[in-house]
Parts: C-alpha cells; sequence; structure tokens
C-alpha cells in the first residue's frame, strides 16, 4: 500500500512540474452575492463571522483554452479550521474537487491543463474529464 501511494504522489509530482502554473485572481465576494450563493448553497446558511468579519467566497474563474473553471474558497469561521478553509473547484455546474485547503490564498495556483491544484505546496488533484 506504501508503494502505491509513493507511486502516486511521485506521478503528481511530476505532473506538476511538467505542467505550468496559473496563480488564481480571487475576487472577495460576499457571501450574500448570487454567485457565492450559488457556489455555497449548502454551507452558505450554516456560515458564521470570523471575528468581526462576516462570512466571504473567494471565487477566481480560470480559462484553459476553451474551458473555464470556478474555483472557490469559503471563508466562514465554522467550516475553516486552523490553518485551512474549504475549497471547491467547477466546471460549469459539475463538481471537480472539494477539500480542505491551505488559506493563504495568495499562494494557489493551477496547472495549465486544469488537472492539479497546488495549494501551499500541497498538489491535490482536480478530476476533469
Amino acid at each position: 500500500m506504501r508503494r502505491v501511494l509513493l507511486a502516486a504522489a511521485a506521478l503528481l509530482a511530476a505532473t506538476a512540474a511538467q505542467a505550468g502554473e496559473i496563480r488564481l485572481k480571487y475576487m472577495n465576494t460576499p457571501l450574500g452575492n448570487s454567485s457565492a450563493q450559488a457556489l455555497w448553497k449548502d454551507e452558505a446558511k450554516g456560515a458564521t463571522p470570523i471575528g468581526s468579519h462576516r462570512p466571504w467566497a473567494l471565487i477566481a474563474n480560470v480559462d484553459l483554452g476553451g474551458r473555464t473553471l470556478t474555483v472557490t474558497q469559503l471563508w466562514s469561521a465554522r467550516h475553516c479550521g486552523a490553518y485551512t478553509c474549504p475549497v471547491k473547484v467547477f466546471e460549469g455546474d459539475r463538481l471537480l474537487l472539494d477539500d480542505m485547503i491551505c488559506d493563504d490564498w495568495d499562494q494557489h495556483t493551477i496547472t495549465d491543463d486544469g488537472r492539479l491544484l497546488i495549494a501551499c505546496g500541497t498538489l491535490y488533484r482536480i478530476n476533469l474529464q
């Protein structure tokens, strides 16, 4: 089992090394905004403020030359951990990735083939088809 995990990690790292990276240009969007509501409909009702800041979503659209991915991160005290917040990646209405990733949004990139999200040095596979 360990060999399989090591092989999978090596394959992901090799894929990331071969592909270029696109830095995500997030827009800070209030959670009450219709775009944020559509992306976080299940989580929005239970979202709670972080200190004095109301919950919000970061939203970035990435053009992959004919395909557009939407990457979004939810910021809510109820949903975020100490150093992570939930992220979703969509192509249209199809959910491709739903995971907890680092909250340092300035360190989020996506490979130019759209197959990996890289956040704070960790690779996340995007289920493109």
